[in-house]
């Protein structure tokens, strides 16, 4: 867990491409698929082998596996499980994926290379319905022999072959402007990614964050791909303006669009941070809607402050701090939901005509 792994290498017989366990497993080698085997937020980096350069066999999740070299496969990987994985820049003779057992939420590059005709080298497994290949990405390369796809992107520069009906009808192929993809696998706003996924298909090891450290879900669904689309910004946006900032919320908080609210359910929270440069008390208006039996609290510095129940109709409730961060937290129990709809200090001019 939590290491760099780099300039790992094997022993090499000039032309000697014979299956043994010397030439393979650079940087990481496992003895077998054992389930047991589990390498978690690593950076697997500049390994060079026969086969399986990056890492050969065992299960991996939140690693990031980039310019490793094979002399014959599996630059990147060989007989693995992926989970939250970012697999980019890796060259070698023939396939830089090979075999892989799943692919769950992880982002195949468009730089890893075969460098025996310098196209973009092919992904290759064997994924069940029970151990799919799912809420992923795939940037370019043959994508081969797959049993079952699900929820997963794809470019014009990927084609899945040999698949029959395995593509299921929740993947979709994508122009590649439409992903919105850094150079290390993270979505931008707007991102075809954001909410494709489907979180039934993470196993119990997938844990609640991505490749980077970051809360894994946000809006209630989890993204396609390695990272997770940050809607903390949004959410202030919403409710705050520029001067805000959301510090946390719970996944299953959600952006209602239709109406340009924040929304929580049952047994979630959202803490904001309120900024203003004013000398003096500042008023600030909360606009909130409460459906259902539940009831919405509000907490200030920690301590409660306000509580909301159902209205029929939105609720706004005005008060003056003169802190120059107002730290509230807003918390949801009970059937039904609430929307909250802003908390901000209204500003503006006033024009004297005589």
């Amino acid at each position: 867990i939590g290491f760099t792994v780099t300039g790992g290498r094997v022993n090499r017989i000039l032309n000697d491409t014979t299956e043994h366990d010397d030439n393979r497993g650079a940087g990481v080698y496992c003895r077998s698929d054992n389930i047991l085997a589990y390498i978690e937020d690593c950076i697997i980096s500049n390994n060079a082998a026969v086969r399986g350069a990056g890492c050969y066999m065992g299960r991996y999740y939140r690693c990031r596996i980039t310019d490793n070299r094979a002399f014959v496969n599996g630059a990147a990987f060989r007989n693995a499980y992926l989970t939250d994985c970012f697999i980019d820049r890796n060259s070698g003779n023939g396939v830089a994926g090979y075999i892989c057992w799943s692919f769950v939420n992880s982002v195949y590059g468009a730089n890893n290379v075969n460098t025996s005709n310098n196209t973009a080298s092919d992904l290759y497994g064997f994924t069940t319905k029970a151990s799919p290949m799912a809420n992923s990405v795939i940037l370019a390369g043959k994508v081969d022999s797959f049993a079952y796809a699900s929820n997963t992107l794809y470019t014009a520069s990927a084609l899945f072959a040999n698949m029959g009906v395995a593509i299921g009808d929740t993947c979709r192929k994508v122009e590649t402007s439409e992903l919105k993809l850094d150079g290390n696998g993270r979505p931008g706003y707007g991102s075809a990614a954001i909410d494709f996924g489907d979180a039934s298909f993470r196993d119990e090891m997938a844990g609640d964050r991505d490749v980077d450290g970051g809360q894994r879900i946000y809006n209630r669904r989890v993204d396609a791909g390695c990272c997770e689309f940050d809607w903390r910004p949004v959410y202030a946006r919403i409710i705050g303006g520029r001067q805000a900032t959301v510090t946390s919320a719970s996944p299953e908080v959600e952006r209602r669009q239709d109406r340009k609210a924040v929304t929580l359910v049952d047994g979630t929270s959202l803490a904001i941070d309120l900024e203003h440069h004013r000398s003096g008390a500042v008023q600030y208006v909360m606009t909130v809607e409460v459906t259902g039996e539940g009831s919405l609290t509000v907490l200030r510095g920690g301590e409660p402050f306000k509580t909301f129940t159902a209205q029929g109709r939105a609720e706004t409730f005005a008060y003056s701090s003169s802190d120059p961060v107002e730290g509230l937290n807003f918390s949801f129990a009970g059937s039904g939901a609430a929307d909250i709809f802003s908390c901000k200090a209204p500003v503006g001019m006033c024009i004297i005509f005589q």
